[in-house]
């Protein structure tokens, strides 16, 4: 091909595909999303100049492979330099990666009759509409006020161009940060989604959780009452926490009060008997115990309120209640007390298909929730160890000031992980911190986010439980 000696082009590279194309001295950038794509983009604008032109144009290409010198055609094809004679003895040999094959074919160059025709658009219009506009710098601007309308000087278009490509990547990258967000949400929407389609499981009967970790102030309570709330709002209801603790527990004291103040030795003296009858299987029959939870959809069934009276939950008197919340509800929840050896405790054992293990992410906590395993799976409930669900709450900010903290908050879920069938990071919220009545409103999104996903731990390891045993 004949090239003409003024026409030149030159493309630059980086390995991403990040570069510019200059063309009779008009820079525009490349922004494939790789080097082929932007190699693509410099070649159909080099044969669309060559079109323009009506010949062949000579470009340079530097790229982190190599530097080649090639010519384009207005037919769209492009070949090698010829290389001009030099005094070395060996003949040069340059190779064209991907240029000697090109995409699409170019738009064919137009008819030698129709060399009046408009040309192609530009490649940016709006860099080319910033170039035509008059000057405003210097002695040109000056001379523009008087009407002459005199273009921009060299320098001036420079700044306009540099000014040009700053915006356009200001507004990639903000594009590019709305197209992550966007992909974000709908991953959290699909994520929310499944979740909720989990623990809304069809469970065939009524199934238990036990709430455990022997250690004070690991979460227990707090864990007991979020899980009943989360079910409750998400499966509409038909979900019951009991405060199982052998004596006086604090359950009650997180949730909303009624207009009675019975708890459940209440429901084993006065009522257990009765509901052997046909009156007794009425729903309305334990209304006069349970603290239904409002808008949470759950019921609470307190423990001994009392101090000064000694009564204490047996094995039978477990027995007793289990079996008749069994007849009312699809979930009971369990909060124990910290002594597991308890009778309550063991016969709550053998009730049980999921156990839910809360631990406060430092070490004495971690330790015990240990210990508890292993004595479980010393007795028999290797099964119920495998399945459970870890709630690692994070702590105060106070106390998770000590740098030391997220190593040590680490190190215990990744001992906890290979044991369990999950570990859920629950994070601190303020809303939850003092022991009073929780309220759900003033809840972080984090929260909820993490106590749903807990929710969903459970069901899941609960669903896995029902259908092993209906295979």
């Amino acid at each position: 091909m004949s090239v003409p000696a003024t026409t030149h082009a030159s493309v630059v590279l980086d390995a991403a595909g990040r570069g510019t194309v200059t063309i009779e001295g008009a820079t525009h950038p490349l922004g494939g999303p790789d080097i082929s794509a932007s190699r693509e983009q410099a070649r159909v604008s080099v044969v669309q100049h060559a079109q323009r032109v009506g010949g062949p144009v000579r470009f340079s290409v530097s790229e982190p492979g190599g530097t080649y010198d090639l010519i384009a055609g207005p037919d769209g094809g492009v070949e090698p330099a010829p290389v001009e004679a030099s005094p070395a003895p060996e003949p040069v040999v340059i190779t064209t990666p991907s240029w000697e094959q090109p995409g699409p074919p170019a738009a064919p160059a137009p008819p030698a009759a129709a060399a009046t025709a408009p040309t192609p658009a530009p490649a940016d219009p709006a860099l080319e509409e910033l170039e035509r506009q008059p000057a405003t710098e210097g002695w040109r601007a000056s001379l523009n006020k008087l009407g002459l309308g005199l273009a921009p000087g060299e320098q001036e278009l420079e700044r306009r161009r540099e000014e040009h490509r700053a915006r356009r990547a200001e507004e990639q990258e903000q594009h590019a940060q709305e197209t992550r967000l966007e992909q974000r949400r709908r991953e959290a929407a699909e994520a929310e989604h499944a979740e909720r389609m989990l623990i809304q499981t069809n469970f065939f009967g009524t199934r238990t959780i036990l709430i455990a970790n022997p250690k004070g102030g690991s979460r227990k309570t707090t864990s007991t009452w979020m899980l009943g709330h989360t079910l409750g709002t998400i499966r509409g209801g038909a979900v019951v926490a009991w405060d199982a603790n052998e004596t006086m527990g604090t359950l009650s004291d997180r949730g909303m009060q009624d207009r009675h103040s019975a708890t459940v030795v209440d429901l084993i003296e006065q009522a257990a008997p009765s509901f052997g009858s046909v009156e007794g299987i009425r729903l309305g029959a334990l209304d006069s115990y349970v603290r239904p939870q409002g808008d949470s959809h759950f019921d609470l069934l307190a423990s001994d309120e009392d101090p000064t009276r000694q009564d204490i939950v047996g094995a039978d008197n477990f027995r007793a209640v289990h079996e008749i919340l069994s007849r009312f509800y699809r979930l009971i929840l369990l909060d124990t007390g910290n002594n597991i050896r308890a009778a309550h405790f063991t016969e709550a054992l053998e009730h049980t298909e999921q156990l839910v293990i809360p631990v406060a992410a430092g070490r004495d906590s971690a330790t015990v929730a240990q210990k508890m395993m292993r004595s479980l799976i010393a007795t028999g409930h290797q099964e119920l160890v495998r399945r459970a669900v870890v709630l690692l709450h994070d702590l105060e900010p106070a106390e998770s000031a000590d740098p030391g903290y997220l190593h040590v908050a680490q190190e215990i879920a990744a001992e906890l992980e290979p044991q369990v069938a999950a570990v859920i990071p629950i994070p601190f919220d303020p809303a939850l911190k003092e022991g009073a009545r929780i309220d759900p409103t003033a809840l972080s999104d984090a929260t909820r986010t993490a106590y749903r996903r807990a929710a969903a731990a459970v069901a899941r390891s609960l669903r896995e439980h029902v259908d092993a045993g209906a295979a």
